[in-house]
Formats: C-alpha cells, structure tokens, sequence
C-alpha cells in the first residue's frame, strides 16, 4: 500500500465543484455496460485493503511507502471529507502519478443503481481479477473508468481502493441520486 493522500471533491453535475486553483481536466461519463451479477466469482477474500496483504497481483509497490496510502475524499456537496485506503498495485500507482499532474475532474453518472463511473482522462494499466465490490469500493474499468461503488457487483475488475468507515446508506446518501460532478486530487 502506498502512503499518500488523495482528495475527491464531489457535488450535483449541475453545481459546480469548488475551485481551489488547481489545474483540473474535465472529461465526459460513461457507463461501465455491465447489467449486475453474472455469476459468483467472490473476491478472494480481498476486501480492498484493510488487511495489508497482498492484493494478487504480484505487485510490491515501490519499496519506500512505509504503510498504507491514504487518500481524503472530500464531498462538496455533503460537506464532508472521507478517507480511503488505495490498494497496493500499478493500477493505483499510475493514478496517483495522474495526480501529481493536478487534479482531475470527472462527471460520473449512476449506473445500474449500484455504481458511479466516469472516465479518466488517460487510460491505466489494469489488473483485472473478478471481483465482488462493496460500498466504497473505487474500481478501475476497462483502463480508462473510475467507479465508485455504492452496492455489490460482480465482474472482472481492477480495484484501486476502499472507501474506509462508511456504510453502504452514507455512501449512497453523500453522493446522492443521478450524476455528480467529482474532483480527484492529491493532498
């Protein structure tokens, strides 16, 4: 795991984030196309990070991260900042390299009535493994789609993280009904 900090902005799409003079890309949502549950594949017992193994990988990180990266999630439109763990992977890695670009701005649409997806602004490496998420999980799909995952799905997914200390309902409360405009950026 690696040991930075990360913040997320979110508000409704048709309300602004707040601009904090950060440089921010803005790209367009999409859907990850996937109807639900297509089988049990279950997620071996990975759980997004809150055990500090190994994440299946093969993936050892950079050698000096010294403990988990965090990352603060701050909810504009809640007024509220949470904390998630990244999962210890390129994947996770790449986006935090993303990052250090400024922030990026993402409009995520409600998929399925389990998940918020929108797409970067450059594709990342993938390591996908079937998953089962749950609420607070953020996914990478098909390289290029971040989600954050307010429900269970399961399909062929790279985690990037785990929302830490919420439960599905605040989850779901905070990021509201529709899209939600959603601002990635370092600490």
């Amino acid at each position: 795991f690696l040991n930075m900090m990360l913040a997320l902005s979110c508000a409704p799409a048709d309300t602004p984030a707040a601009d904090d003079g950060e440089e921010q890309v803005e790209v367009p949502s999409t859907g990850t196309g996937d109807d639900g549950d297509d089988g049990d594949g279950g997620d071996n017992g990975d759980n997004g990070g809150d055990d500090g193994g190994d994440d299946g990988t093969g993936n050892g990180g950079d050698g000096n991260n010294g403990g988990s990266m965090k990352i603060a999630i701050k909810i504009a439109s809640a007024d509220r900042t949470l904390t998630a763990t990244l999962a210890d992977n390129s994947s996770a890695e790449a986006l935090v390299e993303l990052l250090k670009k400024g922030a990026v701005t993402v409009e995520m649409s409600d998929y399925g009535d389990f998940e918020k997806v929108g797409a970067l602004p450059e594709s990342l490496p993938r390591n996908d493994e079937r998953i089962t998420t749950e609420a607070g999980d953020l996914i990478l799909y098909l390289g290029r789609n971040i989600v954050i995952y307010y429900d269970t799905n399961t399909w062929s997914f790279t985690r990037l993280g785990k929302i830490d200390n919420i439960t599905q309902s605040e989850l779901k409360s905070i990021l509201g009904e529709g899209d939600v405009t959603v601002t990635f950026s370092l600490q």
